[in-house]
């Protein structure tokens, strides 16, 4: 039979041999070059999160309706607030209205389209097609191409008639009939 006096006695081992591991190691540059290591690899984007882009970008997204993935993000919604929302943002611009349906529940709210500010929304990637939009960052603007979006750490705010997104990004492809630029 495992005795609690075994399990407790294990414990304070580890906790003995971690200490004694790290006090011995600290100074020393083993673990530094570990971390670099780790940093470096095509393996760092499971052990850390992914930097913020190293590009500063502002853009005006225009469509007939959007929707977004949440997770954990403070709501400004005209003079209500929601903290911690994880769920999807519906925006219909032809209807005029804003939904938020919450993940794993039946709570829906929908509401008239109202300014809505999300602080610190990160998007990994977004491809919109046949959009039109004006990267007011690089003066560049249409009335229906291609853009996708990579990397996007900032602030977007949904106003009447179009999405405003301003942040850091690690990647812009812009697709114009057959010309295309990109930003990274």
């Amino acid at each position: 039979m495992f005795s609690w006096k075994v399990m407790a006695a294990t414990i304070v081992a580890l906790f003995a041999i971690s200490a004694f591991l790290v006090g011995s190691l600290g100074d020393n540059d083993i673990l530094f070059s570990i971390s670099n290591w780790f940093q470096e690899s095509p393996l760092s984007g499971i052990f850390s999160e992914p930097e913020k882009g190293s590009k500063e970008v502002s853009f005006f997204l225009y469509s007939e309706n959007f929707s977004i993935d949440l997770t954990d993000h403070n709501i400004s919604l005209g003079d209500i607030d929601f903290s911690l929302f994880t769920g999807t943002l519906f925006i219909d611009f032809e209807n005029n209205t804003l939904s938020l349906q919450e993940k794993g529940s039946d709570l829906n709210i929908k509401s008239p389209l109202k300014q809505t500010t999300l602080e610190n929304i990160r998007i990994s990637s977004w491809v919109l097609n046949n959009m039109k939009f004006n990267v007011t960052s690089v003066n560049m603007d249409t009335d229906s191409g291609i853009i996708e979006i990579y990397g996007f750490l900032g602030t977007l705010m949904v106003n009447e008639d179009n999405i405003f997104l301003n942040g850091n990004i690690s990647k812009l492809k812009v697709v114009i009939d057959n010309s295309t630029w990109e930003l990274m």
